[in-house]
């Protein structure tokens, strides 16, 4: 994952707004779930970082308690349910909120495992990074598509992270992955790799899985993979140079373009902060080097279009492997475009419209890609309602 250092005067103004709210923490109170005639006594999720609970850069077990798949278990009933949780200031160390001039930067301690021990799979199988081709084959980091080192924290040597959840018969399960085979590439300005998973590999390996995901018997929720567009680490910088108040410069009635950017077409990344505080990207008359913002904090036409293009055949072959297996879908790429086209989310229960709006918008953690604990609670929801619709068990929402 990338550390974000953001320019301290550009996110001012997002940073008052922000110290200025107060999110209320989610409910997380048991209530009564009738899942008559169904049997949801034993439920495992499978996923990448968003199922474990990821959030602000960092897995740590004060957030993970919020993981969506935590919140669906604890509203199933079930009181085992392990997760593999890591104490604070969790790994890597978890971004912190400075000050109100918009400093950001990580806790202070080391963070360890806190049940390795365990002596079965963990129910929360979500493993931070990982790739779909990860979840059939990968036994450690080594052997992964991926390399994420957070692989042999979950699976311990025990065998693949589908291996495991089906070890524990599992009578429910949600599954959504397949969101780091084009976020790898998005969030390194399609640098590295060098594009999304190819589609027929991407198709490949979903069918296989859902195939065995059917043949357990299990009651399965999958989801989907939203465009980029509706996370902040690629919405919050304009591709226009800004002043100190974060209002576009403006010269000869027009704003002016970030050097290699353009601002119709181009999606500046959050990491892009760091390299315009080094003078990339602004003009030598309005004070910086003149020379074009790197390619890895940015994504052209091209790049965005490549990324569509990848999301939309993923998506399709999530779809259809949903409908041949009788599994439920949560469109989560609908949900979030449904929330931005809105202009926000209303929770209810008397809190503020939330938006996909950098930190002040409440809905995303401060690494702008990972929910926070509100959004993780919206999201057990989303889960729980397309269970409900396609298999009748009564959950009752969080």
């Amino acid at each position: 994952m990338k550390y974000i250092k953001l320019f301290s005067i550009l996110m001012l103004p997002v940073f008052v707004l922000f110290i200025a709210c107060e999110l209320e923490e989610p409910s997380i109170k048991k209530t009564e779930t009738d899942t008559t005639p169904l049997d949801l006594s034993k439920y495992v999720a499978i996923g990448n970082s968003l199922t474990a609970g990821y959030q602000s850069g960092s897995l740590v077990v004060d957030h993970q308690m919020y993981s969506y798949p935590n919140l669906i278990a604890q509203q199933l009933g079930i009181t085992d349910f392990e997760q593999p949780t890591v104490s604070w200031p969790g790994i890597p160390n978890i971004m912190t909120l400075e000050s109100v001039t918009g400093t950001l930067g990580t806790a202070s301690g080391t963070g360890a495992p806190t049940n390795l021990t365990l002596a079965r799979p963990y129910d929360n199988m979500g493993i931070p990074g990982i790739v779909l081709a990860d979840v059939e084959n990968a036994t450690s980091t080594t052997d992964s598509y991926s390399h994420s080192a957070a692989i042999d924290l979950v699976l311990r040597g025990l065998g693949t992270q589908l291996a495991q959840a089906l070890v524990l018969q599992p009578k429910f399960i949600t599954c959504w992955i397949g969101n780091n085979d084009v976020l790898g590439f998005a969030t390194s300005g399609g640098v590295s790799p060098a594009s999304p998973t190819a589609a027929a590999n991407f198709e490949h390996f979903y069918q296989s899985l859902g195939e065995k995901l059917a043949a357990s018997g299990a009651k399965v929720v999958v989801a989907n993979i939203p465009n980029v567009t509706a996370i902040p680490f690629f919405t919050t910088l304009p591709g226009i140079v800004l002043d100190a108040n974060r209002n576009p410069v403006i010269v000869d009635g027009n704003p002016v373009p970030l050097v290699g950017v353009n601002p119709y077409t181009d999606l500046v990344l959050l990491t892009a902060a760091a390299a315009m505080t080094q003078g990339l990207g602004i003009p030598v008359a309005l004070g910086g080097t003149g020379q074009p913002l790197p390619d890895q904090v940015f994504l052209d036409a091209a790049e965005l279009a490549e990324l569509a293009t990848a999301t939309a055949a993923f998506n399709q072959t999530i779809k259809t492997v949903a409908d041949v297996n009788g599994f439920a879908l949560f469109d989560v790429n609908a949900f979030f475009d449904e929330i931005v086209a809105n202009g926000g989310y209303d929770p209810g229960n008397g809190m503020d419209i939330l938006t996909t709006s950098y930190i002040s918008g409440g809905l995303f953690s401060l690494d702008g890609v990972h929910p926070t604990n509100v959004c993780y609670a919206i999201l057990a929801n989303q889960f729980i309602k397309a269970a409900n619709e396609k298999f009748g068990p009564q959950i009752q929402p969080v």
